[in-house]
């Protein structure tokens, strides 16, 4: 079995498995810590300063569950996505999300939040953002878990009357059924991944609904 600070060590650690450490070793108060101290504190017990990715995905983590940046400000949404994948953030620079990012780190955030992010909903801008990303990959239809992106107003697919003829379109739409599911099975196998590590995590007693919750997201991504 792994032990805890192998974890902290491992920048390839999700983000729900670092919280889920955190929140064994410190109930919920470590959200409420500057990120200097949560770094300084895994220093103090481990031995050994964690990677920046392991420090901003806590801090997106945190700032995710305390307060509503994370669906309502675009200038946060952004470079949480990135930590969420893993992406190193500065806050002196600005880094755009790509589609990967954005559609992973809207998955994990909704396991991390639970419905009501949902039911809240995303800001405008947030919904326009990910709508050109879409725009920008030729694509017409949104994957399942980013099915509120907002495309620009002059995007439109194109009709069958466009194509010389009824195979290409044919064609255009198999492609389209492609990407969308590329990007499904991308997010599928990283929340295997993600399962895999909260099942081996050294924790007593380990609470495993959020591994139910995974594998019923995983089944609706895979309908």
């Amino acid at each position: 079995m792994r032990t805890a600070a192998s974890y902290f060590q491992d920048p390839a650690t999700f983000a729900t498995v670092l919280a889920a450490l955190m929140v064994d070793k410190f109930d919920s108060k470590w959200m409420e810590w500057e990120p200097e101290t949560r770094s300084d504190t895994i220093h103090e017990i481990y031995g050994f300063v964690p990677p920046e990715t392991v420090c901003d995905k806590l801090s997106s983590v945190a700032t995710l569950l305390t307060t509503n940046q994370f669906n309502t400000n675009l200038q946060a949404f952004i470079p949480m996505c990135n930590a969420l994948c893993s992406e190193t953030v500065d806050p002196d620079a600005f880094f755009p999300a790509d589609l990967d990012n954005v559609v992973w780190g809207v998955s994990e955030a909704q396991l991390l939040y639970g419905s009501d992010l949902l039911r809240e909903g995303y800001s405008e801008e947030i919904k326009r953002y990910v709508g050109a990303l879409l725009a920008e990959k030729s694509m017409y239809a949104a994957p399942t878990n980013i099915s509120w992106a907002t495309f620009p107003p002059d995007y439109r697919p194109p009709t069958v009357d466009m194509f010389a003829e009824n195979a290409e379109y044919t064609a255009f739409l198999g492609r389209q059924t492609e990407e969308k599911n590329e990007l499904m099975m991308k997010t599928v196998h990283r929340f295997e991944a993600l399962a895999k590590q909260l099942k081996e995590l050294p924790i007593k007693g380990m609470n495993m609904q959020v591994v139910t919750a995974i594998e019923d997201m995983v089944k609706g991504l895979r309908q």
